[in-house]
C-alpha cells in the first residue's frame, strides 16, 4: 500500500487549454475591499476531493492522461472589465511512488467571473488540494437609480445623474406626491437597493450615494 507525503507549495497563475469538467471543486469567496479610488481587490479560496482523481490509472498516449476539475469563480460585486486573477496552491496530499503533477490557474475570465481549473497526470495519485486566489481590477461604478413612490399605490424608478446625492432624491417627493423613497445602484449583474426601512441608506455595494 502507498504511503502518503504532504507538500505545501506556492504557484502562480498558468493559463493552459480548457478540459472537461467534473465534479468535487468548491470555492468560497471571503474578502472584497476597496483600498480607495477605483481599484477593487476580491479574494478566495478553493478545496478539491480527490473523489475523481484516485486512484490513478495507466498513461495512455497522447492527451487522453489528463485529468481536471473546473468550476467557475463569481465575482460580486463585478468589475468594469476582466481584472487581473493570481492563484495559488497552499498545500497538497499525494501518494508517493508516482510522479507528481499538479497545476492550477485560470482561464475565460471576464469583468463578472473566471473558470478555476486544477489539473494533474494521469499517474499522479492525488488526494486533495486546497488553494486560494486574488482578482484586483478597477470597480464598476453602477449607475444611479432614484425611486419614489406610495406604498401600495405606485413606485417610479429613474436612472439619475451621477452627481446626484441623497436630499436630491427626497426633492423629488413632493413634485409627484410621493412620500417615500429608496436608493439604488445598477450593475451588470442587477439593481442593489437600500436595505432596511424604506428612506433608508445607500445601497451595498454602492455606486457613490
Amino acid at each position: 500500500m502507498l504511503s502518503t507525503c504532504r507538500i505545501v507549495t506556492l504557484l502562480s497563475m498558468i493559463v493552459l487549454p480548457f478540459g472537461a469538467a467534473a465534479q468535487g471543486l468548491t470555492v468560497n469567496m471571503h474578502a472584497v475591499s476597496g483600498p480607495g479610488g477605483d481599484l477593487m481587490v476580491q479574494q478566495g479560496d478553493f478545496a478539491l476531493s480527490g473523489s475523481s482523481l484516485v486512484p490513478a490509472g495507466q498513461c495512455p498516449a497522447g492527451p487522453a492522461g489528463l485529468r481536471l476539475q473546473n468550476t467557475t469563480i463569481t465575482f460580486s460585486p463585478p468589475f468594469s472589465s476582466a481584472p487581473a486573477v493570481t492563484v495559488g496552491i497552499n498545500e497538497f496530499d499525494s501518494g508517493d511512488g508516482r510522479n507528481i503533477r499538479i497545476k492550477a490557474y485560470v482561464q475565460n475570465v471576464s469583468a463578472t467571473n473566471a473558470t478555476l481549473v486544477i489539473e494533474t497526470w494521469c499517474d499522479t495519485n492525488l488526494y486533495s488540494v486546497t488553494g486560494s486566489f486574488v482578482a484586483a481590477g478597477l470597480k464598476e461604478q453602477g449607475r444611479k437609480i432614484c425611486s419614489v413612490y406610495v406604498p401600495g399605490a405606485w413606485r417610479s424608478m429613474t436612472s439619475v445623474p451621477a452627481s446626484w446625492n441623497v436630499a436630491d432624491c427626497q426633492a423629488v417627493l413632493p413634485t409627484v406626491g410621493a412620500n417615500t423613497y429608496q436608493l439604488g445602484c445598477e450593475f451588470s449583474n442587477g439593481v442593489k437597493w437600500s436595505q432596511g426601512l424604506p428612506n433608508g441608506g445607500p445601497p451595498t455595494p454602492n455606486c457613490g450615494w
